[in-house]
């Protein structure tokens, strides 16, 4: 038997085909146009990337010398203040860190700190600076039920940050006329 079409089937007009050719063309001209565009700020981007690196490696080796040379402020003034060494009846808060000293938004880290000199109901007071906004977070204020020789541990979840883009916090903890601050701690973007 030989197809036959539907009777109600109009006929394409005889124009449609080459209408249509001349669209795809002038679509297909555009998507090259838009992927040679692409692959041009692509090389370019490439190549920023590589004249930034070394920038980007300097200034984390400075903010990593700043840093050490802050810590060995901090130390020696703790020193100068203790007179190496708590007094009989005096308190020294020693060696703030976090831990660990890197993490990612959302984690949890400790805020470590030493105490000499305390006893079950004393309050350290933990105020916590974003480093790279300059500005400071509400502060955390711990009152001591306990003495352990390994010092106060408190448990801190770092913020969400806007995707990818990392961060710095440190912190200062301060109790019965003490303080010590502690070092950065990095948070890497995702």
């Amino acid at each position: 038997m030989a197809d036959r079409a539907a009777p109600d089937t109009p006929a394409p007009p005889p124009d449609l085909l080459p209408a249509v050719q001349v669209r795809l063309e002038a679509l297909t001209r555009k998507l090259d146009l838009i992927e040679r565009r692409v692959a041009h700020r692509e090389a370019v981007l490439s190549g920023l990337k590589g004249d930034t690196a070394p920038v980007a490696g300097a200034g984390e080796a400075l903010a990593a010398d700043f840093e050490r040379l802050a810590d060995l402020d901090d130390r020696i003034g703790r020193l100068e203040r203790r007179g190496f060494g708590p007094t009989p009846g005096g308190a020294a808060l020693d060696f703030a860190r976090f831990d660990p000293a890197e993490a990612r938004p959302g984690e949890t880290v400790q805020l470590t700190v030493r105490v000499e000199g305390f006893t079950p109901g004393d309050t350290v007071e933990f105020v916590l600076l974003d480093v790279l906004a300059e500005t400071e977070l509400p502060p955390l204020s711990v009152t001591i039920t306990e003495v352990h020789p390994a010092g106060l541990a408190v448990p801190w979840k770092i913020p969400e940050r806007p995707a990818g883009q990392a961060g710095a916090f440190r912190f200062t903890a301060r109790g019965r006329g003490c303080e010590s601050r502690s070092q950065v701690l990095t948070v890497r973007g995702s």
